[in-house]
């Protein structure tokens, strides 16, 4: 089946996992750093790339009461001597300009593999720019450094907190000016921003509209910054600019993709007949994962309740399409050529939409066509990290109890190597692919667990606090779906998901569009679908990792803010061993769902524990 399958590129197999991570860094500082957009425009080969959260910045959001009106105020707080590197890297980069007018001069083909793109720079001028550049930042610290102060500026954002340069016109939720959202950039003296720099900031323009700032000259030395550039190859410039490199789309090929977000299936068959490629992606995700994830959202807004149609587009299809439909249309593109591992940068391979949709007859179709579940997407943690489709489905179907990542488990066994770390381990899950499910081995072994937890309770769970206020606490909390859901409910759903590493019951509350934002990342997640994956994925990290380190795993209290008449309901987060509140949680509720939930800074907030820790 696979023999004449031409190769894909895969791109976590072209990068190392820590030179991913550098370019990710890189990436990163042109939109926190240089405010421009992230994917597109960079092709000088001499980068910066300092670690995204080595204490050189910080985020901030909140209230403020702004020449009368309340308005939602984006913070970032950036050390004055990164400022320092910053400006003069542009000036180095408008010499080398100055001096190579043309040296980022290119276009783009395509490679041999699937899914390749090249970088083709039309003269030698691009290479020579390297050595200016590099020239040009030891001549400026030296002869010209620039001279700074801490400073400060503020301009119009999106919700998101995005200034006009980096908004990305593609994303139907984060396009546009908010007037009633302002983003604040403050430039501090400081060795590291750190949450009492961030508190300071912040009671200054709430009292001041403006933050205190000194005009003492300020300078810094380029040898201290040497390790926070990288040197990219052509390769990279492409990953790097990815917005850029990406093979523009025929009118066709967007047809097949909308389709395919639309479970349109009559509208994918012809276009593939009008020789649409089904190689094509949307910058992220393949068409074969679309199709899954449109057919899912499908049955999803066959099964809505009426108050959550909107979200779905507002109608309940006529017809539900069926497993059977939706592999037969799967089967259509892979023979049509479609590879069942392409993916790009930032997006996943079809094997790894599956397994999250948790449907091992989809599952079974991409094995039979090649599909490698080995494969990790750039996302993932590198080297020592379970890949993604066997992670979820390993984690949904065993940790979980979920039948459908379970079968998808077995499918993939079946006939590709396991990720078991003993041969023997994958070997009894081969016999047990073959079995029912109550006859597997791994029932056994959670019985004899549970067996083992009966006669011997949970030391440190008993420890955290007593078993009759528990007791007490779960009958007055524990969400109903017979009452109104408060943000009392919402904080207990959160901390059991948390203390037990289970999060379905707190995902079952969340409503189709809620949102989650933390004061510590710049950027919201949006959707039921994409904070489920994120919380999945962070329990398992933690999971896995507090196996060998007590101190990784995470317990979440129930609590109150300090702030306000009483305060509000709120779970606090603590990690290690001093027991020391990290982020305090605050959730809203809106038609009886899950709106939005926050993670806090808590010394903002205010702390009222109880020593409440639901499990």
């Amino acid at each position: 089946m696979t023999s004449n399958l031409k190769q894909a590129y895969i791109w976590t197999r072209e990068h190392s996992p820590d030179r991913l991570r550098r370019l990710d860094a890189t990436a990163y500082i042109w939109k926190e750093l240089f405010f421009e957009p992230k994917n597109c425009g960079h092709y000088q080969p001499i980068q910066c790339s300092l670690k995204p959260h080595s204490g050189w910045m910080a985020h901030e959001k909140f209230e403020a009461t702004l020449d009368g009106k309340t308005i939602e105020v984006h913070l970032q707080v950036v050390s004055a001597r990164v400022w320092f590197l910053r400006e003069l890297y542009l000036r180095a980069c408008t010499l080398t300009r100055e001096r190579y007018p043309d040296f980022d001069a290119h276009h783009f083909v395509d490679g041999d593999r699937v899914g390749e793109r090249r970088i083709v720079f039309h003269s030698e001028r691009h290479a020579l720019s390297r050595y200016h550049l590099w020239t040009a930042l030891w001549w400026l610290d030296r002869e010209e450094a620039p001279k700074i102060t801490e400073t400060w500026f503020q301009e119009p954002c999106s919700s998101w907190g995005d200034p006009a340069s980096v908004i990305d016109e593609t994303r139907s939720f984060n396009n546009c000016i908010d007037p009633a959202h302002v983003r604040y950039v403050v430039v501090r003296d400081v060795d590291k921003v750190d949450d009492s720099i961030m508190a300071q900031v912040v009671a200054s323009i709430r009292e001041h509209g403006k933050p205190e700032v000194s005009t003492r000259s300020l300078s810094f030395d380029l040898a201290t910054f040497r390790d926070d550039f990288i040197e990219l190859s052509e390769p990279e410039l492409v990953f790097l600019n990815w917005a850029d490199a990406r093979k523009p789309l025929r009118e066709i090929d967007k047809t097949l993709l909308k389709a395919a977000e639309e479970a349109d299936f009559a509208t994918i068959r012809q276009a593939l007949a009008e020789g649409a490629d089904p190689n094509i992606t949307n910058g992220e995700d393949p068409v074969l994962g679309i199709v899954i994830t449109g057919w899912q959202d499908h049955l999803a807004a066959c099964e809505a309740d009426d108050e959550d149609l909107a979200y779905y587009g507002g109608k309940r299809p006529t017809h539900k399409i069926s497993l059977a439909e939706a592999l037969d249309v799967l089967k259509l593109l892979l023979n049509a050529g479609a590879h069942p591992d392409r993916f790009d940068p930032d997006g996943l391979p079809a094997i790894v939409t599956t397994a999250l949709a948790q449907i091992p007859e989809i599952a079974a179709l991409l094995l039979e066509h090649g599909a490698d579940p080995s494969i990790s997407p750039f996302w993932d943690d590198g080297l020592g990290m379970c890949p993604s489709a066997w992670d979820y489905a390993a984690t949904d179907g065993f940790s979980l109890n979920e039948a459908g990542a379970r079968e998808v488990y077995y499918a993939m066994v079946r006939c590709r190597s396991s990720t078991m770390f003993e041969q023997a381990t994958e070997d009894q899950d081969r016999l047990d692919a073959e079995l029912p499910d109550n006859q597997r081995s791994w029932r056994n072994d959670k019985a004899q667990s549970a067996d083992s937890d009966t006669n011997e309770p949970d030391k440190t769970d008993a420890q955290i606090v007593d078993s009759q206020d528990l007791v007490s606490v779960s009958s007055t909390l524990e969400p109903r779906i017979d009452k109104t859901l408060t943000e009392d409910e919402a904080v207990f759903a959160f901390a059991k998901a948390w203390n037990r590493l289970e999060p379905d019951e707190f995902l079952a509350l969340l409503a189709p569009d809620a949102r989650y934002a933390s004061q510590w990342v710049f950027e919201e997640l949006v959707g039921k679908r994409a904070i489920t994956d994120y919380l999945r994925g962070k329990m398992q990290t933690v999971r896995t990792n507090s196996t060998n380190n007590p101190n990784v795993r995470v317990r979440v209290e129930i609590g109150r803010t300090a702030l306000g008449d009483g305060g509000r309901p709120c779970a606090f987060m603590t990690q290690g061993s001093d027991g020391t509140v990290q982020a305090a949680v605050l959730f809203e509720i809106s038609g009886n769902k899950i709106a939005r939930y926050d993670l806090c800074i808590p010394q903002l907030l205010g702390a009222v524990r109880t020593s409440v820790f639901p499990v």
